[in-house]
């Protein structure tokens, strides 16, 4: 949702994504080192935004930003040589990434009449963002107890927008958007820490209307 003001080049606006995916798979070493597993994640992210129009070809947006996200019913096999050494069951995890400065370029090819071709470029620096996990931890058959962490650091995503719009009237277009974004933690850990995430990947595409209301 964007507002404009009439007869200058400068907007705000907010928008709000969710999203909800199961997520199962496995993989295979050459050393013989296998694994498989599923997890759910749930994600929230909203934000608050102000936009610089110089131009109908190029804009400039600064704001806030909040992400959040949930793993749930994430259980996790590995397997040495044939074996079942491990096995992380029951676990669940919870991102807070609640203090995010954003900023996006968007750059649109085509006039207000005509069909276009546009792409955001997009950078959000988070801080102190925080991290809970918890699991249980069963080792060669042996439950060794309910695994459980937290932690604090900042974080940085970017993330790439193409889209492509249609116009149907002089206020109404067909819109048809991509989204791919990645998240990484700041985060001074060792290297084989399995707990703490080191990036997040989403992947997501949009089709709808778009429509312009003249409030004057």
């Amino acid at each position: 949702l964007e507002f404009q003001f009439g007869g200058t080049a400068l907007a705000f606006g907010a928008e709000y994504l969710k999203s909800e995916n199961d997520f199962s798979g496995e993989y295979e070493e050459e050393d013989g080192d296998a694994g498989d597993g599923e997890l759910s994640v749930e994600r929230n992210e909203f934000a608050f935004y102000l936009k610089l129009i110089p131009s109908y070809n190029f804009n400039i947006r600064l704001g806030y930003r909040n992400f959040e996200y949930d793993i749930s019913d994430a259980n996790i096999n590995q397997i040495n040589n044939g074996v079942l050494t491990e096995q992380d069951l029951n676990g669940v995890a919870n991102a807070k990434l609640a203090t995010g400065v954003d900023g996006q370029v968007n750059i649109v090819i085509g006039s207000p009449r005509s069909v276009n071709v546009a792409l955001g470029l997009g950078y959000t620096y988070f801080i102190d963002g925080e991290y809970e996990w918890e699991y249980d931890l069963w080792e060669n058959g042996v439950f060794m107890g309910r695994q459980m962490g937290e932690a604090t650091a900042n974080a940085h995503s970017v993330r790439i927008k193409p889209e492509i719009s249609v116009p149907l009237t002089e206020n109404l277009r067909l819109y048809a958007r991509g989204e791919l974004a990645a998240t990484a933690w700041d985060a001074e850990l060792a290297d084989d820490d399995p707990s703490y995430p080191g990036y997040d990947i989403f992947m997501g595409a949009v089709a709808g209307v778009r429509y312009g209301f003249d409030l004057q």
